[in-house]
């Protein structure tokens, strides 16, 4: 009898330990709550940031609200996003829009536990933000509107499309293996624009975000470059000038080949 009592008080406490370690899927198994790593969106959350500032006007209305969406997903062993759902709401299509944005993001960096990644949950706030400029969205148009657009839901994701060996050498990705990259990473990059930016002092005393998009050659370099979100002409303009000065980028990957890639990157200007 002791045994038996013994037996089970270790059951117990094992469940115990376990449901602080990962959450059980019936479907295809345990997602850890807490990594050694955790997962991150490429190039940060600032990065993840600018891919909803960008993406949002596309797929949001005028009299859409506005705000903070929680959402909760997991990122699988390969970076994909699954479980996509709201936590926290504001409206039926606005909370829509931060799912299907959520799952048509790139692939994340997954979490690492013991050294091997890992499927882990991930809680994020999507914020949709009022835009400041003039707004010249390119991305795959989304249609999220049902009657007045508030019984619309999003159950499953959208899988990205299958690259085969005969994909056209001039395709333009939007989501590839290995995101393009500024010679040195970010660091370099945010030295490149205070090194050669000409808009010292900002308006009013204060700096502008402008957000640009372009295309990251095979070779490295850009080409189509245009303002995604801007903030002023003048700010614009500089914009356009630093990445016509930028020298050539790491191009992006996809199935162990160099690809073209439709960058989006956020450059603040005017700031001391």
């Amino acid at each position: 009898m002791k045994k038996l009592v013994f037996l089970i008080a270790i059951v117990h406490l094992s469940s115990k330990i376990n449901a602080q370690t990962f959450t059980t899927r019936e479907d295809i198994g345990p997602a850890f709550n807490k990594v050694d790593t955790d997962p991150v969106y490429p190039g940060g959350f600032g990065a993840f940031d600018n891919y909803i500032d960008l993406n949002a006007a596309k797929i949001l209305k005028p009299d859409h609200a506005l705000g903070m969406v929680a959402v909760k997903f997991l990122v699988e062993k390969n970076g994909k996003v699954t479980n996509a759902e709201v936590i926290k709401g504001l409206t039926p299509e606005t909370d829509s829009a931060a799912v299907y944005l959520i799952k048509n993001s790139l692939l994340w960096k997954p979490g690492i536990k013991n050294g091997v990644a890992v499927p882990t949950l991930v809680k994020i706030g999507v914020k949709f933000r009022a835009p400041r400029y003039a707004q010249i969205v390119h991305v795959q148009d989304v249609q999220l509107s049902k009657g007045n657009n508030a019984d619309i839901t999003i159950d499953e994701p959208i899988e990205s499309p299958i690259v085969t060996e005969e994909v056209d050498p001039n395709h333009i990705f939007t989501s590839v293996e290995k995101i393009p990259e500024f010679p040195g990473g970010i660091a370099k990059f945010l030295q490149f624009i205070k090194d050669h930016q000409k808009l010292k002092i900002g308006l009013n005393g204060k700096g502008g975000r402008v957000i640009v998009l372009f295309v990251v050659e095979k070779d490295g370099s850009l080409s189509d470059i245009k303002i995604a979100r801007g903030f002023s002409p003048e700010y614009d303009a500089e914009a356009l000038r630093l990445l016509k000065l930028m020298p050539k980028w790491i191009p992006g990957i996809q199935n162990g080949r160099r690809v073209r890639v439709q960058y989006p990157v956020a450059i603040n200007l005017g700031l001391n």
